[in-house]
């Protein structure tokens, strides 16, 4: 769960009987076991339960960002700005920096105004290849949320004309 990044949990009903199996039969017992795993997570906060569903909250820094120091990875600290935007702190002599995202190569770091792009981490995330220098922050931003925020001015100053251009032809309309 600290590797992948993992914010929330969700136990669900298993009505199709076919998620907590043992030996390719349903066991109620298996769903029990992971749901008492879950549970006694220190981390682990429930915030619904009913229906047959369990929802739980991981309220840890659960490595959602890591770098790469030479030894095993470490968590970095980080501060979210926007779901497409973090500030994250890096340590002196940082050779790499892992973010626990599906690989999207769209994701790209701002380090003094240059821009290091996400190659693919392993079988899952993103990585960027930092130059080692000494510690601080640098921007992880996902480019393609620019066309995304171009596209939404474009669409309300649309629709600003259009409702701006009715309201003026119907003044129009009543004051003959």
């Amino acid at each position: 769960l600290n590797q992948l990044g993992v914010k929330y949990i969700v136990i669900p009903e298993d009505h199709d009987k076919s998620i907590f199996q043992y030996d390719r039969k349903y066991n109620q017992g298996v769903k029990d076991q992971f749901s008492l795993a879950v549970s006694n997570l220190s981390y682990a906060q429930k915030l619904f339960q009913g229906n047959g569903l369990e929802l739980y909250k991981l309220n840890q820094n659960t490595g959602l960002f890591k770098v790469s120091t030479g030894n095993p990875s470490q968590v970095a600290q980080y501060q979210s700005i926007s779901p497409t935007e973090y500030l994250v702190t890096i340590p002196d002599n940082t050779s790499s920096l892992i973010f626990n995202q599906s690989y999207n190569s769209n994701w790209s770091v701002i380090d003094n105004r240059q821009i290091i792009y996400s190659t693919p981490h392993q079988i899952f995330g993103n990585t960027f290849a930092i130059n080692p220098s000494s510690s601080r922050q640098v921007k992880v931003k996902f480019q393609g949320q620019s066309v995304a925020d171009v596209g939404w001015l474009y669409s309300n100053l649309v629709l600003f004309t259009l409702v701006s251009y009715i309201i003026f032809f119907k003044l129009q309309t009543k004051n003959k």
